[in-house]
């Protein structure tokens, strides 16, 4: 590297010039310079010296006079008259109201009206049929609108189906061809408003959504406008008519046999609560009631009946059941009483602490028969079971298990105390739910015993009718004004027969049954059910529709 070999010099000049200042700052600042940069360093600390001379010599300037500012303050009293406080008088309400709204809500506006509590406006209001606008409602033409926004006050929403027959292929559309069928109709598909859906009808899922979702997009919202100063009677409007447009359905899953001895039963005692519902967990959790045929008995204790076949299902099973999400469970059939009356009332206390309802058993004849009442969204539910089955091939008779005044055991189906039982929980709800075990097993069609207790029980006021007891898939009815699902199958169930089945959701409104959608399973060796893959869901499905045929031509 270069390195210059003219000598450096260090010099104490700012000491020297009095520029640095000893007492100030104690020892000294040096340079390190090369001898050729020297004179400038010189010329420029001397000019610093010149400086820091003038700065603590300050020229004196001449001390000025201070100016002084008199400020004359004057007070200006001012008196002013006592101003005449009026009282706003409020505008008086019309002795008449003019409502708009469209021809299709007609009935929907007198229901409203005719619901409004007492005093809510001392005139009178007309109903209006026509298409109202938000200008008629500023002009004055009319004084309430309902109208499709969400700038009033909210009504409701309400959504358009796209129906199809309940044992059509057809399953869902795509989101452009709903809108297709919208814009230029279709001869297969009808449009109507979820509402009044049949359940001879199925609304085709648009993109994977049904009706009842949230994001199903065949949706409109209505809201309540109002002239200025009507705001509490458009309020107390808008709730009246959300009480009759807003109809929420009650949504209810419904499977068929659930039997949790053999593999299932162990995999439970050893600890696994949820595996036997594990893979269908969510379709019954998106369900707000859910109920199945429990077939088995459910405890630790007891003798076994002699019998073809006994099931006992762990204690434990109790809190499966429930965590799986089950409400309600039949205990009307062959198969609850296997260990004994003890062993069934046992079992039903199990249940119950676990927040699980149980029918069609009891420890008498009363309670056996006894109807539970559920209320969901403001609609009262009923539910009661029976089981009418034939005498076992090795001579055992179910019949012998029926409860009576002082002894414990299950619902028969005894046409006299069916249509009595019906009747009067009819009286009492809006929707009756008959949970029936019988027929043969294995035999997909209704036996004609079958067949007749299930119809009498439509007959006596029921509007549904769920049937198990066969192990296979059985068809649908809709007779009269009810809906007969004769057989779901198993639904948890360790056996070496036929392993597909399914469970169906259902939509209930005041008026019964509105909606039915079968979704497909699979029972693998050890019985557990797996929501088939789509081929085989849709083979299912073509079977099951195929046995509605045959019922229900």
């Amino acid at each position: 590297m270069f390195q210059n070999s003219r000598p450096h010099h260090r010099f104490n000049l700012l000491s020297s010039l009095g520029i640095f200042r000893q007492d100030r700052h104690p020892g000294s600042l040096l340079f390190d310079l090369p001898w050729k940069f020297l004179p400038a360093l010189c010329l420029t600390l001397l000019s610093l010296h010149s400086c820091a001379i003038k700065s603590e010599n300050p020229p004196e300037e001449p001390e000025l006079e201070p100016s002084r500012v008199a400020i004359d303050t004057q007070l200006a009293f001012t008196t002013t008259a006592t101003p005449e406080i009026r009282t706003p008088t409020e505008t008086p309400l019309p002795e008449n109201l003019i409502f708009g709204l469209a021809p299709r809500w007609l009935a929907v506006g007198e229901a409203a009206l005719a619901s409004l509590p007492a005093g809510t406006f001392p005139g009178s209001i007309q109903l209006e049929a026509m298409n109202p606008t938000d200008g008629q409602l500023k002009s004055g033409q009319i004084d309430l609108a309902l109208l499709p926004d969400s700038a009033g006050v909210f009504v409701a929403d309400t959504v358009l189906a796209l129906a199809v027959p309940w044992t059509s292929e057809w399953e869902q559309v795509s989101r452009e061809e709903a809108e297709a069928i919208l814009n230029e109709a279709s001869p297969f598909v009808a449009v109507i408003e979820w509402p009044e859906m049949s359940p001879t009808l199925k609304p085709l899922r648009i993109d994977g959504l049904h009706p009842s979702q949230p994001d199903y997009p065949l949706r409109t919202r209505w809201s309540l406008h109002a002239q200025p100063g009507l705001e509490d009677i458009a309020l107390a409007l808008a709730q009246a008519l959300t009480g009759v447009m807003g109809d929420e359905p009650v949504k209810l899953t419904a499977v068929g046999d659930i039997m949790l001895a053999r593999g299932l039963g162990e995999a439970i005692h050893t600890g696994d609560d949820p595996y036997p519902f594990a893979a269908v967990e969510h379709l019954l959790a998106s369900a707000e009631l859910t109920l199945g045929n429990l077939e088995s008995a459910l405890g630790d204790g007891g003798q076994a009946e002699a019998k073809g076949y006994t099931f006992l299902a762990p204690s434990e099973a109790a809190q499966t059941l429930a965590l799986a999400g089950f409400d309600v469970l039949s205990l009307a059939n062959n198969h609850a009483m296997d260990y004994g009356s003890q062993t069934l009332l046992h079992a039903i206390d199990l249940l119950q602490a676990q927040g699980v309802e149980v029918v069609g058993a009891g420890a008498d004849a009363s309670r056996a028969n006894a109807p539970l009442y559920i209320e969901i969204n403001g609609i009262k539910l009923a539910f009661l079971s029976f089981v009418d089955v034939p005498v076992e091939v090795r001579g055992f008779d179910t019949h012998t298990w029926v409860a009576a005044e002082d002894k414990a055991g299950v619902a028969w189906a005894d046409p006299t105390r069916m249509r009595a039982g019906i009747e009067s929980a009819r009286s009492a709800a809006d929707v009756v739910i008959v949970l029936l075990h019988s027929g043969y097993e294995y035999i997909s069609t209704p036996s004609p015993p079958q067949q007749h207790a299930a119809r009498l029980a439509i007959d006596a006021g029921a509007d549904l009718v769920i049937g198990h007891h066969a192990h296979i898939i059985q068809g649908v009815e809709f007779y009269g004004d009810g809906v007969i699902v004769y057989g779901l199958g198993n639904f948890a169930f360790e056996d070496s027969g036929v392993n597909d089945s399914g469970l169906m959701h259902i939509w209930l409104d005041h008026a019964g049954v509105r909606s039915l959608e079968f979704v497909p399973v699979t029972l693998p060796q050890d019985g557990r059910p797996v929501p088939a893959d789509p081929v085989r869901a849709t083979a299912i499905r073509s079977y099951l529709y195929s046995l509605t045929r045959i019922v229900d031509p």
